[in-house]
């Protein structure tokens, strides 16, 4: 049986590419560390 049942994926996406540093991308990457933060 597997244990990883509870486990979720969450993709996070914006118009922003390449990242330049400001606007989308650093608030992108701040939201997926807080939902990691938030599952421990």
């Amino acid at each position: 049986m597997n244990n990883n049942n509870n486990k979720k994926r969450i993709l996070v996406l914006n118009y922003e590419f390449p990242p330049l540093g400001g606007g989308a991308s650093p608030v992108s990457y701040e939201l997926a560390k807080g939902y990691v933060k938030l599952k421990k």
